[in-house]
């Protein structure tokens, strides 16, 4: 049997806004992006295959609420917006366990745990905003600027199952659906197709 195999990967990622964002203000919507991934493997047996995935970085633009000081507004709080981009880098250790032997296809389960590294920028220009209260009556109060940026390092687990159907005896075609989990519950789904090599 081969001792390596390796892939190049295309798909749609789709994430949860609230596992991406993780900000004060989640929202729990699907937010759909392309993924490129390259992956490389070591069969330790014929069956049981150590693999190891980079994914390319993906970005992500939110907005976030906050509550400045405002003199001018009753309570003398008032609320704003922040722009926040969420760029992504994935690294993905992986157990593959390979069913059947020589046969044209090869169905699979996969589980590991995804490394993300997420480098969030938070921004906002200074300016002026206004907040309506009852009636017509609007306050307008000051803005101070927002740049910071901070990197955030998290483990999810996720399960991958999929096929890899053999064009001759070392190239192969792999359709996979990859299931990450975060805070207790669903929070990544991805739908890949993938090109590899066995050697």
């Amino acid at each position: 049997f081969p001792l390596w195999g390796a892939s190049g990967i295309m798909c749609f990622h789709n994430v949860r806004a609230s596992e991406v964002q993780r900000g004060p203000d989640d929202f729990d919507y699907w937010d759909g992006n392309a993924e490129l991934r390259g992956q490389a493997g070591r069969y330790l047996t014929p069956h049981l295959k150590v693999e190891f995935a980079v994914l390319a970085p993906m970005s992500y633009d939110f907005y976030e609420l906050i509550s400045v000081p405002a003199p001018a507004v009753p309570g003398g709080v008032g609320t704003t917006w922040v722009d926040r981009n969420v760029t992504v880098l994935s690294l993905q250790p992986a157990l593959t366990w390979q069913f059947f032997e020589n046969a044209f296809v090869h169905p699979y389960v996969a589980a590991g745990v995804s490394v993300d590294v997420a480098n969030i920028h938070r921004f906002r220009d200074a300016g002026g905003d206004s907040v309506f209260v009852s009636g017509n009556r609007s306050f307008r109060f000051d803005v101070p600027a927002v740049d910071t940026r901070e990197t955030v390092t998290e483990l999810r687990p996720f399960v991958a199952f999929g096929t890899k159907s053999y064009f001759n005896e070392h190239w192969f075609a792999r359709p996979e659906v990859q299931l990450g989990f975060g805070q207790s519950r669903l929070g990544q789904v991805s739908l890949r197709l993938g090109v590899g090599r066995d050697f």
